[in-house]
């Protein structure tokens, strides 16, 4: 999701404000401002690399840095004409060798999301490539493969963006792979009529299988490259956090990837299934029912075909993809569109993911979690005159129950509390801190290793003075790609750059974050609530923010006692 969106949705008071901040995290919160590239590695070739994989011979590109870079390697057949919102395909095989020396096409999303650096004349439902950075020098290098997931919401973004290159990361002795995947109305439509089409009877987990045929093509292809496909650690960020966590309960993704790295997730955020109203939410099939009247296809001889022939631009302008959350009815959802993001199918996610997660049917491989000092404050940016009156206002509308105990737990009305950032703080709690603590007790509980970090580093940039440690902000130093950007780098940037990416690239490597010369960071455990806090000192801490994130965690837990009746 991108700033045009987020200043259109930034609630400035009452219910807007109050579904906000029910609701709206669970996007990649890059600043336009963040994201303009400085340079481009395009061009910067010394000499190619030919490299065979199954479907045939690729030819990437050695980067100044010592780096090769293969781009937009197909990894399914174009999902277009009758394959449009069917299960990716198998890449079919070519002679010769291709060129990967370029992104392939960012997948379609709506105007209004869109980043600045985003081309609409590029954008294709042809779009399921991957990318690839690797330091290996040959084939049985066996270095460990850190797959990245994007964000957006899950209907906007594209793994091309500039602070998601692998090049610097790369010289740390791993493999970067990242990737598109279908988004928006075009990977997570669902339709009565296209789960019969599908033999396990379910649709609208597109993009999720998309994730999946990238992970079973790096497991088949990945060694090629000189990585080894037996130590792959996934890793997203917003919605590419809950690709993660979904992943993690998902049976088909079972064996495809052996650490998971969630950073600002809403895993336990309100989800949508299949044929049953959960939430408050309407099923989803339901939905594609609504889109297909709107689109004029109901009534066809073959409804599903009838749409399939419909051009991007149509399907887009009656589903108005947006974020979840936005409409207080689940009745009138089309006035304002409809959202789009991975559903209980029974099959892709056999239940709600909280519930697995709850069950402990997680798989199990170390985990590093963790949110941010300031996710809020992206959101809140318009709210330039918030009162301590519009903000009780607004958590009395999302939270009814729970506004006195909210009030107080935040101390609202107290003299030298900013309101605004009692919002930031509850916002960040709600969607990030509190279900990343979920998840690291639900993982411990179940047996697997889990580390809980919070990341408070704030920049001496516009974005940093004006937003914090805001959501997303850690993105650059885990990529170690703040050269990409047009904020100058200080040395201390640099500093917390080497420390992040360091502790993310040794748990690549041997499943724990510690190494030599990084500061120690402890396992999570229930009773301590170990973590690392990420600031310019980086120091190991326990218990954050217990007592809101506490009532946090009630809240949540009193929220999905109640979702079938809401």
């Amino acid at each position: 999701m991108r700033s045009l969106t987020r200043e259109r949705l930034l609630p400035t008071s009452g219910t807007a404000m109050a579904l906000a901040l029910s609701f709206i995290m669970g996007f990649a919160g890059i600043s336009p401002l963040a994201s303009l590239p400085a340079h481009s590695d395009e061009g910067s070739s010394a000499m190619n690399s030919t490299v065979t994989i199954a479907a045939g011979a690729i030819n990437g590109t050695q980067l100044s840095t010592g780096v090769l870079a293969f781009k937009g390697i197909p990894y399914a057949t174009a999902p277009v004409g009758e394959l449009r919102w069917k299960p990716p395909q198998q890449p079919k095989p070519w002679t010769g060798v291709k060129s990967t020396q370029r992104f392939g096409p960012p997948c379609p999303q709506p105007a209004d999301s869109r980043s600045p650096l985003f081309d609409a004349d590029t954008a294709s439902e042809d779009c399921l490539y991957l990318n690839i950075w690797t330091p290996a020098k040959k084939a049985g290098d066996k270095l460990p493969v850190m797959v990245w997931i994007h964000g957006g919401g899950f209907i906007s973004d594209t793994a091309s963006q500039d602070f998601y290159s692998g090049e610097r990361l790369a010289l740390k002795d791993v493999v970067v792979v990242n990737f598109n995947y279908r988004i928006g109305p075009l990977g997570f439509l669902a339709h009565p009529l296209l789960s019969k089409e599908s033999e396990h009877n379910v649709s609208g987990n597109y993009g999720l299988l998309d994730q999946i045929a990238a992970l079973k093509w790096v497991k088949e292809n990945i060694s090629a490259f000189g990585g080894d496909p037996d130590r792959v650690t996934l890793f997203g960020e917003s919605a590419g956090g809950r690709s993660v966590a979904h992943l993690l309960v998902s049976p088909l993704a079972d064996s495809l990837f052996h650490g998971a790295i969630m950073e600002s997730s809403s895993t336990y955020r309100p989800i949508q299934h299949i044929r049953e109203q959960w939430y408050g939410r309407p099923a989803m099939e339901k939905v594609g029912e609504d889109i297909a009247r709107q689109l004029g296809s109901a009534q066809a001889e073959d409804p599903i075909a009838d749409m399939r022939s419909k051009s991007v631009e149509a399907l887009f302008d009656v589903a108005k993809p947006r974020l979840p959350g936005m409409s207080v009815s689940s009745n009138d959802d089309s006035d304002n569109g409809y959202p789009f993001e991975p559903i209980a199918d029974g099959w892709v996610i056999p239940d709600d993911p909280g519930d697995l997660f709850d069950k402990h049917k997680a798989h199990k491989v170390p985990v590093i979690v963790g949110s941010n000092a300031d996710e809020g404050t992206l959101f809140l940016r318009k709210a330039f005159f918030m009162t301590t009156r519009r903000a009780r206002a607004s958590i009395d509308a999302a939270y009814p129950k729970y506004g006195d105990k909210i009030a107080a737990a935040y101390e609202l009305e107290a003299d030298d509390t900013e309101p605004k950032q009692v919002l930031n703080l509850l916002s960040g709690d709600m969607n990030c801190a509190a279900p990343m603590r979920s998840i690291a007790r639900n993982m411990v509980s179940s047996g697997n290793t889990v580390w809980l970090y919070y990341f408070s580093y704030v920049r001496n940039d516009f974005l940093g003075k004006r937003l914090g440690a805001w959501h997303g902000s850690e993105i650059r130093f885990v990529m170690n790609s703040l050269d990409n950007g047009k904020a100058k780098v200080e040395p201390r940037d640099r500093q917390m750059a080497e420390k992040i990416s360091s502790y993310w690239t040794n748990f690549a490597k041997t499943g724990n974050p510690n190494g030599p010369g990084l500061p120690q960071w402890p396992k999570f455990s229930i009773a301590s609530g170990d973590y690392l806090e990420l600031n310019e000192t980086v120091v190991a801490k326990q218990n954050l923010r217990k007592d809101t994130i506490d009532l946090v965690a009630e809240i949540e837990v009193e929220r999905r006692k109640n979702r079938r009746s809401q």
